[in-house]
């Protein structure tokens, strides 16, 4: 409960302090990580329940990935396929940075070696765009997979850390946002079977029907 009531300016605050600090002591690769650290938790909070661009969330899943693979010492790979006319596509705020923690935590923490991966690939598919956040570790059956699907359990849901973003939400924020009344709209998650990763899949509708809501795309951003 006291933990859920620090204020974030004190967290923002201190975190730039430590940065300061760490650019004094010429600690270049602390004073990156602390630099990454403060942004991350800057931009969770104050794009809260906000609308974003695809270009911002794959932002803050580069910057949770590099926080990551500095806690667990390079010990995830990490590779994107983007189509670059789909960067300022809008959509709801923290939809990317949870399904990848999702991944991390679930999917890949237990795997030796540092050969875990991370692949975020997007493209257009018909009447929609689609994000894919697909890892390589410990899979899912196909009892699995419909449970999720149906929404009864989440991906891997035994993990000891959670982001407090379950997939569920996600899902249902996805859905409110484009206005769609079915899951299968907006997600889709797919595997091999037991250890052959795991993959999920966001539509983002591309037509302008009222009743689908409306993807904006800048001519600028292209």
């Amino acid at each position: 409960y006291l933990q859920a009531q620090i204020n974030p300016h004190f967290l923002f605050n201190t975190l730039n302090a430590a940065v300061q600090l760490a650019m004094m002591e010429k600690a270049p690769r602390t004073y990156k990580y602390l630099q990454n650290v403060a942004q991350f938790f800057r931009t969770k909070t104050n794009r809260e329940n906000q609308v974003t661009t695809l270009r911002d969330e794959i932002a803050l899943v580069d910057t949770y990935l590099y926080i990551i693979n500095v806690r667990y010492a390079g010990a995830f790979s990490y590779e994107k396929f983007l189509d670059e006319d789909l960067n300022s596509v809008e959509m709801p705020s923290m939809i990317l940075q949870p399904i990848v923690e999702n991944a991390i935590n679930h999917g890949l923490r237990d795997m030796e070696g540092g050969s875990g991966k991370i692949t975020l690939s997007t493209y257009e598919t018909g009447k929609s765009i689609t994000i894919s956040v697909r890892d390589n570790g410990k899979g899912m059956t196909l009892e699995e997979l419909e449970k999720v699907r149906q929404g009864k359990v989440s991906p891997h849901q035994k993990g000891d850390e959670t982001n407090g973003v379950g997939l569920a939400n996600v899902v249902e924020r996805l859905k409110l946002f484009y206005h769609c009344d079915n899951s299968d709209d907006v997600f889709d998650i797919t595997s091999a079977g037991p250890g052959k990763g795991t993959e999920v899949l966001l539509y983002i509708p591309e037509d302008t029907e009222e009743e689908k809501g409306t993807v904006h795309v800048s001519d600028t951003d292209r």
